[in-house]
């Protein structure tokens, strides 16, 4: 295993690689998935009307992948442009606003390659899920508290790709039948994406979360780590020893 020093770039690209490959992963089982790789956009479109089965990732606009996604929003309203971290984030972004695509979201890409940990006490342990029912519940709990701003249907269409991605492996701790905290995770060689690590809210504020990172942390020493959070997460994550490696900025499609 190579263990020497990473430079920023490699480290930003682990972490691209992780994001793109578990949404790849996430879309395959929509509808008429249609995975795709050109005028250097990568991404996916579906019969779903669902941002999580349509979308692209992106890292320097040209006019050519500009039109590729405009292309993409006429077959998908729901389509979603993901642009990744480069040094010309400023002018990436203005370009595409300059085609009116909108900024929805920016996920600050975080990074722990650190000491291992000892594997905390927690209680009650995790469960690695494998039954689809399992799976889709979990997601259902996850998908609540990330996407509270939209509806049921929403919610159920993620937790059904979500729940049937091979590659993305599901973890719960329960107390008696409630789910406490949860998480999924995707490998890519000796990286380990975590997603959507979330904790019940009557039960916040009693360091599981903390604990259930450091889970992670201590089930698989030597793998670097990346997540996705929001800014006003960045702090909280960097005292657990993360450092902050650029941002993915979130487009909704313009108007067609």
């Amino acid at each position: 295993m190579d263990h020497r020093p990473l430079s920023d770039r490699e480290i930003v690209e682990r972490c691209c690689l992780s994001l793109t490959q578990t949404y790849l992963e996430i879309a395959k089982g929509a509808k008429g998935a249609h995975f795709f790789e050109e005028d250097d956009v990568l991404g996916c479109l579906s019969h779903e009307v669902h941002p999580a089965a349509n979308f692209g990732f992106i890292a320097r606009p040209t006019p050519e992948s500009l039109r590729m996604l405009l292309r993409c929003v006429h077959k998908s309203p729901s389509f979603t442009t993901y642009l990744l971290p480069t040094d010309q984030d400023d002018a990436a972004r203005e370009l595409l606003e300059s085609r009116g695509f909108t900024v929805s979201n920016r996920l600050q890409l975080m990074y722990y390659r650190g000491p291992v940990r000892e594997l905390p006490d927690i209680e009650p342990e995790r469960t690695e899920l494998h039954q689809i029912g399992d799976r889709f519940d979990l997601v259902m709990f996850l998908a609540r508290q990330f996407f509270s701003e939209f509806d049921l249907s929403f919610h159920r269409s993620i937790a059904m790709l979500t729940a049937s991605a091979k590659r993305c492996q599901l973890f719960a701790w329960k107390y008696r039948t409630e789910i406490v905290m949860g998480a999924m995770f995707t490998q890519w060689g000796d990286t380990l994406g975590l997603y959507n690590l979330a904790v019940a809210p009557h039960r916040r504020g009693k360091g599981l979360g903390q604990a259930m990172i450091f889970d992670f942390i201590a089930r698989h020493p030597g793998d670097s780590i990346t997540l996705q959070c929001n800014q006003n997460m960045v702090e909280w994550y960097e005292t657990l020893g993360f450092r902050h490696y650029g941002t993915v900025t979130v487009f909704s499609a313009p108007e067609v």
